[in-house]
């Protein structure tokens, strides 16, 4: 049995964005010199331009499909398919995506906007080619594998990871279509029992069905959709089709989506809470002790909590006990909560904690609330605490 390495589905990677890259800056190059006087002529010569550089790009960008199609295969059971470049360019939707989007400069002069879309439409095109590639192979290949979304290492976004969470079956070929600019899911097939390496379908798929539940399940969801107003449970509908079915499944997949990428794509693919590694790493080293001038800030009864309060016309989070008491529960605690993460995935040195017993309060629109929990504020000089409240450990 072999897997496909991680370094290969990575490398194909690099090459597809290496396309849409290339392509998207030429026609970045040639957009800003469109002349909108006449936006119906306009609109034309970028239609033009625009399909001669997807049906270059997206031909080498299925090459490169083709070709990793190709080394998969003969890993996995030896042989070669002879995978074919197939692209799933069709100029027509292109010229109907563009037509779409100069609507923009019609109604309010957008060119900026118009530009953006383009491109994005480009890097979409590009990028869908290498999927379809794939999955076209796949289709006429007589050992007839089957098909997953193998997530990349970055923030995949949570529709994709959702998608990746369904495994390899012989079915998912009709998900390859699913792709965007920037995407960095790969679609790769599976001839055995070889897989891909750091894929971990089953991981995720338990861990989606732990986001669904926690979200209501589908009944729960269900209740949601029955609750829209009619008005937006109807635009739903229509933009599916008229399919009600397909509609409901769909407004489930974003919920579900949107709560993945609430938790993080580093959670969802490996199980490990995102930024709980750089945590670790950091605390092997790290110095623990509380800064005294910075944690009176939150110290019930202290004036600095006191002008702190003055100065912002509210009263700090505050703990209710002293500062050895703190500095005991940082150090017990410490590593055993959620690491916060920035936007970009990284550790943003703070980690939410519970110390299982009321240890302050957090002011809030509707008065004094008690609270277990805190945040831990790290850095590399010391640290301080703030408690928290809620889901999402508000803090004042």
């Amino acid at each position: 049995m072999a897997q496909i390495p991680r370094a290969a589905i990575d490398y194909l990677t690099r090459q597809i964005s290496a396309c849409s890259a290339d392509a998207q800056a030429k026609a970045l190059k040639l957009l800003e010199k469109i002349d909108w006087s006449d936006v119906a002529a306009a609109r034309e010569a970028v239609v033009e331009a625009v399909n001669i550089l997807v049906r270059e790009y997206g031909l080498a960008s299925a090459q490169a499909a083709a070709d990793f199609y190709d080394a998969s295969r003969e890993l996995c059971v030896g042989e070669k398919l002879g995978a074919k470049a197939y692209t799933a360019h069709d100029p027509r939707a292109t010229e109907w995506a563009i037509r779409a989007f100069a609507s923009r400069i019609v109604k309010d002069g957008d060119v900026d906007g118009f530009n953006k879309a383009v491109c994005s439409r480009i890097g979409y095109e590009i990028r869908r080619d290498a999927n379809e590639c794939i999955a076209e192979n796949g289709a006429k290949d007589p050992l007839k594998p089957k098909f997953a979304r193998v997530p990349g290492g970055g923030e995949t976004c949570g529709f994709c990871l959702m998608l990746a969470s369904f495994g390899y079956n012989y079915n998912s070929r009709r998900s390859a279509s699913h792709t965007h600019d920037n995407c960095d899911c790969r679609i790769v097939c599976s001839w055995d029992d070889d897989g891909a390496e750091g894929y971990d379908p089953d991981g995720m798929y338990e861990r989606y069905n732990k986001v669904l539940d926690s979200i209501g399940g589908r009944s729960g969801i269900r209740d949601e959709w029955d609750a829209l107003p009619e008005e937006e449970r109807d635009a739903y509908i229509a933009r599916h089709g008229g399919k009600q079915g397909e509609a409901f499944d769909a407004f489930l997949n974003n919920r579900v989506s949107s709560e993945i990428e609430r938790r993080g794509a580093a959670w969802f693919r490996t199980g490990t809470p995102a930024g709980a590694a750089e945590r670790d790493e950091f605390l092997k080293t790290a110095t623990l002790k509380i800064k005294r001038q910075k944690q009176l800030n939150h110290i019930a009864g202290t004036r600095e909590s006191a002008k702190v309060a003055m100065d912002r016309g509210i009263a700090p989070s505050c703990f209710t006990i002293g500062l050895d008491e703190i500095q005991d529960l940082v150090t017990e605690l410490s590593g055993t909560g959620k690491a916060e993460t920035s936007r970009d995935g990284s550790w943003s040195r703070k980690e939410t904690v519970d110390a299982g017993r009321v240890i302050g309060f957090v002011e809030t629109d509707h008065g004094r609330i008690e609270t277990s929990s805190f945040k831990i504020h790290y850095s590399n000089t010391g640290t301080h605490a703030v408690p928290t409240y809620g889901r999402r450990g508000d803090e004042v």
